[in-house]
């Protein structure tokens, strides 16, 4: 007995099956987002800074005004995907913002993807570092494995929220904005990046003990 044909057309009907359950399902590539950029080191705004989602090519800035606030607008576009693939999930889209004197600076816009467009979870907080900062000692000891300025961004950053006055802290550093800063570090320093380091033990240390001191710091828990 032949069983190609057979099989054949089990295999065709199983594709037209699989084909019928299609569905478009709209895809956010970045939420509506607000934040603010400040100075990294005094803390101060930084009016002017251009502001953008990273992977949106061709996208406009937004121009932070005199309190160094900025809003974004999301995007997203339609995908033809299986039922159950592409569901609900947690997402978060770059943004970076550029100043004269300033490198650029990055953070991220966590929000829940899946159920159609949609808002960046907590204030999205860009921390400027100055042109020809110092080196803080986490850049020290992940110096062999810190691979985009992003990375190099975070360790300045996680440095500097770890020397914050828990009796000073600017009015903007609420627990939403905390969160999002914490959040944000994790992304870009995350445990399997700090693998790549020599000093692994000693890297993974200092960059717990930096978090730990903001977490205290801002007063929020994890």
């Amino acid at each position: 007995m032949n069983t190609i044909p057979l099989r054949t057309g089990l295999v065709a009907l199983m594709a037209l099956a699989l084909t019928a359950c299609i569905i478009e399902r709209e895809h956010v590539l970045a939420p509506d987002t607000q934040g603010l950029v400040v100075d990294g080191d005094t803390l101060a705004p930084v009016q002017g800074a251009q502001v953008r989602f990273e992977a949106l090519n061709g996208s406009l800035a937004s121009v932070a005004d005199e309190e160094g606030r900025f809003f974004l607008d999301g995007h997203s576009e339609m995908r033809r995907v299986m039922p159950m693939v592409g569901g609900v999930h947690r997402d978060a889209s770059r943004v970076q913002a550029s100043a004269n004197g300033y490198e650029t600076g990055y953070s991220s816009a966590a929000f829940i993807n899946g159920l159609g467009p949609a808002q960046a979870e907590y204030p999205v907080i860009i921390m400027l570092v100055r042109q020809g900062a110092d080196e803080p000692d986490l850049a020290g000891l992940m110096a062999d494995c810190l691979e985009t300025p992003e990375q190099r961004h975070a360790v300045h950053i996680a440095a500097r929220l770890a020397e914050l006055d828990p009796q000073g802290l600017p009015a903007w550093l609420d627990t939403e904005a905390a969160l999002g800063l914490e959040e944000h570090i994790s992304i870009v320093l995350r445990s399997s990046l700090l693998l790549d380091c020599e000093q692994t033990q000693a890297a993974h240390e200092t960059l717990q003990g930096k978090l730990t001191a903001f977490r205290a710091i801002a007063g929020i828990g994890g």
